[in-house]
């Protein structure tokens, strides 16, 4: 849509607002929004509004400063992707009531009221909610601060590179070498195989000619729940490495270089689905 205005505050009022006392003023060619836009849950639209908006600038600074010559905008639909959704709205508005003596408390964002959750104790929200669903159940992701250690330089340095049989090799200055993730490559091309193969079965199902018989959409439906858990024990492996690599090496050294490569097309990576490790 075609506007000047760059406040996300007067965008949701202008435009994503149905109820609303400023004067509604479009662009040549520009329609009203549909109304299916107003159904939709207000803080939901106006998040939606920040982080355009914040993208945008930083389009917009990064064209300025010569990082990128052109950039285009994507629009993408929210069913595509539903797992998770972030709450951005004022930590006012979002508060956790504990039940006393129990893990058990209930979560109050925006018009969702008394959601069961079960969290520590004391748990306070300080900053935005991203609430995701993982294999079939959904999770409030609440981040905490954490206060930093005391921190002493005692000059240790280490220099990182992706490993080919483990999952990140590194050499200190000392001479040592470093191999994270080393015993978890057959682990994961075991469950990247199990995806193939579940993949592979949804494909022969999708592509048969004809009428399918209960036993195809059950061998379907089957196949479609194991190829989802294990791209999400993949993930879930990956992220836990990261972790864990991140907080190693940030314990251990105070200096960590790693290398960058300046193109793309430096290396051809293969057709395959596992071509990538980290």
């Amino acid at each position: 849509r075609k506007t000047n205005v760059s406040s996300a505050m007067t965008l949701r009022d202008l435009y994503v607002t149905q109820n609303t006392q400023k004067q509604r003023v479009y662009p040549d060619g520009m329609e009203p929004p549909p109304d299916w836009v107003f159904d939709t849950p207000p803080y939901i639209r106006c998040n939606t509004l920040r982080k355009f908006q914040t993208n945008i600038k930083a389009a917009f600074s990064n064209k300025t400063n010569g990082n990128i010559d052109h950039f285009q905008i994507r629009f993408k639909s929210r069913k595509k992707d539903g797992r998770y959704f972030t709450f951005c709205e004022d930590v006012k508005k979002a508060n956790i009531t504990h039940v006393a003596d129990e893990s058990k408390a209930l979560l109050l964002i925006s018009n969702l009221k008394h959601m069961p959750i079960r969290c520590d104790p004391g748990l306070v929200i300080t900053n935005e909610i991203q609430i995701t669903n993982t294999n079939g159940f959904w999770y409030a992701v609440i981040p905490q601060f954490v206060q930093p250690l005391p921190y002493t330089n005692a000059g240790k340095t280490v220099a990182l590179d992706p490993g080919l049989k483990a999952f990140m090799t590194g050499v200190d200055i000392e001479g040592n070498a470093i191999h994270i993730g080393r015993g978890n490559r057959a682990h994961l091309d075991r469950l990247r195989e199990r995806a193939a193969l579940d993949q592979r079965a949804m494909t022969e199902v999708k592509k048969h000619k004809g009428h399918r018989t209960g036993r195809q959409w059950r061998a379907f439906a089957r196949a479609k729940r194991t190829f989802e858990c294990a791209t999400a024990k993949v993930t879930n492996c990956v992220k836990e490495l990261h972790y864990q690599a991140c907080a190693y090496l940030t314990k251990h050294y105070d200096t960590i270089v790693l290398s960058i490569f300046s193109s793309k097309d430096m290396i051809k990576k293969n057709s395959k689905r596992n071509h990538a490790y980290n």
